[in-house]
């Protein structure tokens, strides 16, 4: 600091140094500034002089900066621009080559379902003829019987037979190495009994005449078909099909989508039921009458149907037929046989090897006409409950199907058991 660079003076009374580039010295009254202001420049360290000279550096360098900025600013808005372009068209190109690719996947899938789809038609349809299987040819009747899977049930004489002698006298009587046979399962039954199941209705056959003839003396053999589910149809609005016996036929051709496999359905029985009528007014239309009220309801019917396991699906996941006019609701009627005496699954009464009845109300010893007890108690739940770590709630009648864990369970077994026999 050699004195002020404007008046040239010495005197350093009054200095006020420039902050710009030049770091030059001035007399503050040499540069217009009054006494506050250079005495708020002495005390303030956040205030800065610049002088006029590098006042100008500084105003040029900002619109040079700013001016570069913007030039920045305005290429990488151009950049962006492009890239979005580029990202655009390469994602339509992508798409419209992912597009492609799955409706080739889409048409290739549907013409391999549709071959597939007409030949299991073709095998299963109406036709009297024969049905090519590469080079064999068969009938279409040993493609339907080859379809079920069938059982044989060897029950011997003496019910208090072990099961072991009955799986040696059977092993010595249908050997499947000398008989040429083939098991595709066993299952030991009640009383001894021995349940074989085939691959065919063929080797069901075949199993059964060999071990009537071998074993006739000493055991009952009966051949088992397979167990197919049912359903509940539900709004019939006339009896005229049923009548007639057109009413299977109008199920199945109706709804040949939902019966991919085997088109047989039987009807098991068609029975009436009551439902409420949405419109009173007309009289013209069947109707029943109350004895206990004067509400109208209409005449509707419900079928009991048994079909293969495919179309037991099919229609349980549409939830409907179409027959005659009429739309009709479907549900599951997979039912588990109860026995009214000892209230177990799978048998009937009569097969029962308990003597004494069990109360389906209380689980006592005793028949439900002579219960007098208020406490309902299952006996099947019970039992369960007595030899299992997870506990049932069994505070319900045995023949409370809704609320029987027992029973629910033995259904869902069941419908696997026959579900599984494809």
């Amino acid at each position: 600091m050699s004195g002020c660079s404007k008046c040239k003076s010495s005197k350093r009374d009054g200095l006020v140094g420039c902050e710009g580039v030049c770091n030059r010295w001035f007399h503050y009254s040499c540069v217009n500034l009054s006494d506050a202001e250079f005495k708020l420049l002495e005390k303030s360290r956040n205030l800065l002089y610049l002088c006029d000279s590098c006042k100008l550096v500084c105003n040029m360098y900002d619109k040079t900066y700013l001016q570069n900025i913007s030039e920045t600013t305005a290429s990488l808005n151009t950049d962006v621009q492009s890239l979005h372009v580029k990202v655009d068209s390469f994602m339509d190109n992508q798409s419209v080559a992912i597009n492609s690719q799955l409706q080739a996947f889409k048409k290739e899938l549907l013409d391999c379902l549709n071959t597939k789809f007409q030949e299991l038609k073709d095998s299963c349809s109406g036709n009297t003829g024969t049905v090519e299987f590469g080079n064999i040819k068969t009938s279409y009747a040993a493609v339907a019987n080859n379809s079920k899977v069938a059982s044989v049930m060897l029950l011997p004489k003496n019910q208090n037979q072990n099961i072991a002698v009955t799986k040696t006298d059977v092993l010595q009587a249908v050997d499947p190495v000398t008989a040429g046979v083939t098991f595709s399962d066993t299952k030991p039954g009640k009383n001894g009994s021995l349940i074989i199941k085939c691959i065919n209705q063929e080797e069901a056959t075949k199993i059964s005449n060999i071990a009537t003839d071998k074993l006739s003396e000493n055991y009952v053999v009966k051949e088992l078909p397979k167990p197919e589910p049912r359903l509940r149809i539900v709004g019939f609005t006339s009896e005229d099909l049923y009548k007639n016996g057109t009413l299977s036929n109008y199920i199945v051709v109706q709804n040949k989508h939902l019966f991919p496999g085997s088109q047989d359905c039987d009807i098991i029985n068609f029975t009436q039921i009551k439902s409420k009528r949405s419109n009173d007014n007309n009289e013209n239309r069947n109707v029943i009458r109350d004895s206990n009220s004067n509400k109208k309801y209409q005449t509707k019917f419900q079928a009991l149907i048994q079909v293969d396991n495919a179309a037991y699906k099919s229609i349980l996941h549409s939830g409907h037929l179409i027959v005659g006019l009429d739309y009709c609701l479907a549900y599951d009627a997979v039912e588990v046989r109860r026995c009214f005496n000892c209230c177990g699954f799978n048998h009937l009464s009569k097969q029962c090897s308990f003597r004494k009845p069990t109360c389906p109300r209380c689980s006592q010893e005793h028949s439900l006409n002579q219960c007098k007890s208020e406490t309902l108690c299952c006996i099947n739940c019970t039992i369960w409950n007595s030899t299992q770590s997870e506990k049932l709630p069994a505070d319900h009648a045995a023949s409370d199907i809704k609320n029987c864990r027992m029973y629910q369970r033995a259904v869902s077994d069941f419908k696997h058991n026959i579900l599984s026999l494809e």
